[in-house]
């Protein structure tokens, strides 16, 4: 895992080729959605989550990243709830590498799942 910290979810570097077997969950396409609307809104959503775990908004990396199987992020990172940050590839991983997805990170993302239905 590249970051661990409450409010960054999946910030990880699969050591494997995708899987052959995709999993299109409830918490896959929760993130997919949440990370569609924020990359809709990026003039308010965009932005770098840094070494620290801390928000710089409005700003991109120096780059992108290149995921082993080959899918490629955008140079942003988005605010995908109220102080909950994600890259692009958040999606992807769930999907595609959903095994080398450590535990800690799963429940962030359950707990997130939970966290805007009780807000709905």
């Amino acid at each position: 895992m590249i970051l661990n910290f409450d409010n960054v979810l999946l910030f990880i570097e699969p050591k494997t080729d995708k899987s052959n077997e995709p999993v299109d969950d409830e918490m896959t396409l929760f993130i997919e959605k949440l990370l569609n609307d924020a990359i809709a809104n990026k003039s308010k959503t965009m932005g770098v989550v840094l070494q620290n775990g801390s928000w710089y908004e409005g700003v991109s990396t120096k780059g992108w990243h290149t995921c082993r199987c080959k899918q490629t992020s955008s140079p942003h990172n988005y605010e995908i709830y109220k102080g909950i940050y994600t890259n692009s590839l958040a999606a992807h991983y769930l999907r595609s590498h959903r095994n080398e997805i450590p535990e800690v990170e799963l429940h962030k993302v359950r707990n997130l799942m939970q966290k805007v239905s009780n807000n709905l």
